[in-house]
């Protein structure tokens, strides 16, 4: 089943991994995994440094939000994280500096 999720999500944002590098698409998959998992994990992201976030790092263009939303919405519909996914979330959360003040 995750397959198939990760196919659609694929060819429908296949317009923007067109433009996108590899680096760039790991970075804004990585940055979905941390929103999506915000909430079920129980910590919050900070507005003003994930805007920053965004911008330093290349994220803000129409083609990336495509692919993050994308992304997002993917990974909210696969349910719930494991206690090991939320702790992979937060610690590169914090480490990218958007997790909101614990």
């Amino acid at each position: 089943m995750r397959a198939v999720l990760t196919l659609l999500t694929t060819l429908v944002s296949t317009g923007a991994i067109a433009q996108m590098d590899l680096q760039l698409m790991q970075k804004a998959n990585g940055l979905a995994e941390i929103m999506a998992k915000s909430a079920a994990c129980g910590y919050e992201i900070d507005q003003a440094k994930l805007d920053e976030y965004f911008a330093k790092s290349g994220l803000d263009n129409p083609e990336t939000l495509s692919f993050i939303s994308s992304s997002v919405q993917t990974a909210e519909f696969l349910g719930k994280p494991t206690p090991s996914d939320c702790t992979i979330a937060r610690s590169t959360a914090r480490s990218i500096g958007v997790l909101a003040v614990e």
